[in-house]
């Protein structure tokens, strides 16, 4: 007669399996955190390029360039972009008219657009920060001689992301000169960072940012 082995797993053995799955849980969970994380703070670096690359292509090409922010966060679906636009015809001398009224300037098809499904962009005007929208116009200018504007008059965007349901956040902004064209970066410290939003940081209190390199 055949003899049947029910031996089934040891106490121990049990728990081995649960200490290893917990293990493994945290691994997944916090990598996610960290790749939220960086993704965002990636933006920061990635946004701050892109307008540093049109702010040289105005000052070598002759035309001014029009930057137009699209943000939208729906239930934490976060959609953004940056288009270029291009001024329609060479400018000699001053020229500081920022927006896409009456076709001054033209979409640049042959140039790669800004992306993100991590970071939210706003657009913050004398402490206030409005969501950039689709079809409100939202954006930056670059100007021949090196100076840039706002549509709005401007010169703070915030960009901010969340995950785990708004259990965590990150919040950066880009203070922008307009005579100079500088653009300074600052991270919201942890203390400071505000989980309910719109705004996950307050653009207002400057002892709630640290300056980011």
């Amino acid at each position: 007669m055949t003899e049947q082995n029910n031996k089934g797993f040891s106490l121990l053995e049990l728990l081995v399996v649960i200490a290893i799955m917990g293990i493994v849980s945290v691994m997944v969970f916090t990598g996610g955190d960290t790749r939220k994380a960086k993704q965002i703070e990636s933006d920061l670096d990635n946004v701050v390029d892109y307008l540093n690359l049109y702010k040289n292509k105005a000052l070598g090409s002759g035309l001014p360039q029009f930057l137009y922010v699209q943000s939208t966060n729906v239930n934490d679906t976060i959609d953004t972009s940056i288009t270029p636009y291009e001024f329609n015809t060479p400018v000699y001398g001053a020229q500081n008219i920022c927006n896409t009224c009456c076709g001054l300037y033209a979409e640049n098809t042959t140039s790669k657009n800004f992306t993100s499904t991590a970071s939210e962009i706003m657009l913050c005007t004398n402490g206030t920060c409005v969501s950039a929208a689709p079809a409100s116009g939202l954006g930056i200018c670059y100007y021949t001689d090196g100076s840039l504007g706002t549509t709005t008059g401007g010169d703070t965007f915030l960009i901010q992301g969340a995950w785990n349901g708004n259990q965590n956040v990150a919040a950066y902004k880009i203070v922008t000169q307009s005579v100079t064209s500088f653009l300074e970066k600052f991270k919201c410290k942890s203390a400071s960072l505000i989980l309910a939003g719109p705004e996950y940081c307050d653009v207002n209190d400057t002892g709630a940012w640290d300056d980011y390199e």
